[in-house]
């Protein structure tokens, strides 16, 4: 039977899961393969109800997805940049493999947003990771983790929800969810469109 649950506490124990399916399900994204305590700061700001919204599901015991949504992403992307020497030491992996990779961590963007409708970008809480482990794509794990942080949000008072992507498939997984493109972004090593959940 399948659970979804909003955590509102860290452990390494947790830390480890997310790290396992983080790195089975989405081998090529940096963040997993930051330096193992570096994964584990990020996932106790990830856990801190005060930065955002962790969800996670779980099927016969198994981790098979997780969700966090920053309340606010620009601020959290400065939290997880604190730890410079641990950001330093998790960058060195990716130099010559994804050297554009290094800029999209520290969050610095180059190019400007373009919106297709106008409004406070900045007021909306993000999609910041979403994973769901092979085995249980397309079967609506990911639909879930966002209705149940969409429930803490609301009770927040808060009325959008963002989601960037430059992937195709994510793409499709946030129309299909109720999100509608509203804009596009242009980074060093990609390009991101923008979508948002009126929830």
């Amino acid at each position: 039977m399948e659970q979804v649950k909003v955590v509102t506490s860290y452990t390494k124990e947790l830390a480890k899961q997310l790290s396992d399916l983080h790195k089975s399900s989405l081998p090529d994204d940096i963040t997993p393969n930051l330096v193992e305590s570096y994964y584990e700061f990020v996932i106790s700001l990830m856990a801190n109800p005060k930065n955002g919204v962790l969800t996670i599901a779980y099927k016969s015991e198994e981790l098979i997805g997780f969700c966090f949504v920053a309340f606010n992403p620009g601020d959290f992307s400065e939290m997880i940049a604190e730890r410079r020497v641990l950001l330093i030491k998790s960058i060195v992996k990716f130099i010559f493999k994804k050297p554009g990779l290094i800029v999209d961590l520290f969050g610095s963007v180059f190019g400007k947003i373009i919106l297709f409708e106008e409004f406070d970008e900045k007021q909306c809480p993000e999609v910041f990771s979403i994973c769901v482990s092979r085995n249980a794509r397309s079967t609506g794990v990911g639909s879930r983790l966002i209705k149940k942080s969409a429930d803490v949000l609301i009770s927040r008072g808060l009325q959008y929800l963002l989601a960037k992507t430059s992937n195709e498939r994510a793409g499709n997984f946030y129309l299909k969810d109720g999100f509608v493109l509203v804009g596009r972004q242009n980074r060093v090593a990609r390009k991101l469109e923008i979508y948002r959940k009126k929830l």
